[in-house]
């Protein structure tokens, strides 16, 4: 179990770069500029930085998608947009 575990650990820190980290996060903010955000120091906060924004986007996604809808029925959103909301809620 340990050396799957040692296994598993070497491939995080070889695909978690912060390059890649800061990349994704400008994808998910359309933004091509400098970022912000100052580097991940290891492969951890790496993934924990990357989950935060992932969280982050998805929720102003479903923010921007229940504005638009707008059905005028009190901001009440149906089906697939409210477990959207609510699973973004949960992760951030």
């Amino acid at each position: 179990m340990a050396v799957i575990e040692a296994i598993m650990v070497l491939y995080a820190k070889e695909v978690v770069t912060p390059d890649r980290v800061l990349a994704a996060i400008q994808r998910f903010s359309h933004s091509r500029g400098a970022s912000s955000e100052p580097l991940p120091a290891d492969h951890e906060e790496g993934l924990v930085l990357w989950v935060n924004k992932a969280c982050s986007a998805l929720k102003q996604r479903v923010e921007q998608e229940l504005q638009q809808q707008g059905d005028g029925r009190g901001g009440e959103a149906p089906g697939q947009v409210a477990l959207n909301v609510r699973q973004s809620n949960y992760c951030c």
